[in-house]
């Protein structure tokens, strides 16, 4: 310390308040440095190491003075005294001055934004990083001041409060929006846009959830503060099987009346179009005109018509919008002689007939059965067919023929007889020599 030119000293210091009376503010452990004659004010550095040096006059003694107060520092200049010149630039500079501000005020509530956007006790919330926080409190104001009311609130209620409008600013709702209109304003949007189910874990949590997050992060901060005296069991935490676990929700996971709609077990007609209306401020256009008919003269087709949904948001196209789509149906192609297509009426069919004899009575017949349209155009065929005896058909009759043919050899005298016997089988033929026996 003796080659910067300064000491420390444990100090009380003793201040006027508006009304004249003393106020004592000790400042117990912290340290102060007290610059000696022969250190620069703004670094504390030696005035001898060889950098240029100025000596301040009145008015640059006015100046600095003012900027201390902007930067809310302990420092105070008097006419004659000496510093660096390049400190002094430096020191009273705009873009220095704005610089050093947001350092400040990052260093006082970087404990809350980080305890708020996820530790090692805290969860993260989906889709908002570290460097995402940071960033949106260099650029909005508004998560300063709720980061700072955060900071210094002292009754639960304000806690949950800034920690609710700071989750809300980091999903980008908008000042005091609250947490259940944003996830709602969200989800409503994604359902009219989606084509796919709505992920929930996407979307901003509840405010009740919310609140519960808020007071653990609170904790934990004042915890690094070393104000570790609060009772975890009343700022959001439980105890389970004598463990410390996170309070999630102290709410169900949706209303009654939306579980019993999303059951399995669904009785009401045209289920997609009513879950689609439980979303309030949901409305169905009316139907557009029937379009031409895609056929021509005389020849059957089919027309369309479509129609759209708007909400408080906008109105949506009936391409996108999940429930209004397109209705088709059946149509005559318009001709010379007429001026409007003819709607074609669906007809129903008439009971089916009884199968037909089959054609073949083995190895694979048809046999047919047909029905006929009343009253209408019938979609579907009037011909049915099936296969019938498929089986194999059957072989012809076995019989055996046995006769007796003499055999001549030469092994032996005389002429000896053999018996053969013939199987006709299919058209296999088969023959079988006995042994053979000299006649007597």
């Amino acid at each position: 310390m003796e080659r910067y030119g300064a000491r420390r000293l444990r100090m009380t210091i003793w201040e006027t308040t508006r009304n004249g009376q003393l106020q004592t503010t000790h400042l117990g452990s912290i340290l102060f440095i007290l610059v000696m004659m022969d250190a620069c004010v703004f670094c504390r550095v030696s005035l001898k190491n060889g950098e240029e040096i100025t000596q301040l006059r009145e008015k640059g003694c006015n100046t600095v003075n003012r900027t201390s107060q902007t930067r809310n520092d302990t420092i105070v200049t008097t006419p004659g005294q000496k510093v660096h010149q390049k400190c002094r630039r430096d020191y009273i500079n705009a873009n220095s001055i704005k610089k050093d501000m947001r350092e400040k005020d990052v260093s006082i509530t970087e404990p809350t934004l980080h305890a708020i956007s996820g530790c090692d006790t805290t969860s993260r919330m989906f889709g908002v990083s570290k460097a995402a926080t940071l960033k949106k409190f260099g650029e909005h104001d508004f998560l300063k001041t709720q980061a700072q009311l955060l900071c210094n609130a002292n009754a639960k209620d304000d806690v949950i409060s800034a920690g609710e409008n700071i989750i809300s600013s980091l999903y980008n709702g908008a000042p005091y929006e609250g947490l259940n209109v944003l996830r709602y304003r969200k989800f409503a949007a994604r359902v009219l846009t989606n084509k796919t189910c709505v992920q929930i874990h996407t979307l901003p949590p509840t405010s009740n959830a919310a609140s519960f997050h808020s007071q653990r992060a609170y904790l934990q901060m004042k915890m690094w503060m070393n104000k570790d005296n609060l009772n975890p069991c009343e700022w959001g935490w439980k105890v389970a099987n004598g463990n410390l676990v996170p309070v999630t929700c102290t709410m169900d996971a949706a209303p009654s009346k939306l579980l019993n709609i999303i059951r399995c077990n669904l009785s009401i007609a045209d289920t997609s179009e009513k879950r689609f209306l439980l979303i309030p401020d949901v409305f169905l256009e009316d139907w557009t005109s029937w379009s031409s008919c895609s056929a021509s003269c005389g020849n059957t087709g089919e027309r369309h018509r479509t129609r759209g949904c708007h909400t408080t948001f906008g109105t949506i196209h009936w391409t996108k919008c999940r429930i209004g789509g397109e209705q088709k149906e059946a149509c005559v192609g318009i001709c010379p002689q007429t001026t409007t297509a003819t709607t074609v009426l669906l007809g129903t069919w008439n009971p089916w007939s009884p199968f037909s004899h089959c054609d073949k009575t083995c190895e694979g017949g048809i046999q047919i059965r047909h029905r006929t349209c009343v009253s209408g155009l019938c979609i579907g065929d009037s011909l049915e067919s099936a296969a019938c005896n498929v089986h194999q058909c059957p072989v012809q009759s076995t019989h055996a023929a046995s006769t007796t043919q003499p055999v001549t050899t030469s092994a032996t005298t005389g002429t000896q007889w053999a018996s053969v016997t013939t199987t006709t089988k299919a058209t296999t033929t088969h023959k079988k020599f006995f042994t053979i026996r000299s006649k007597e």
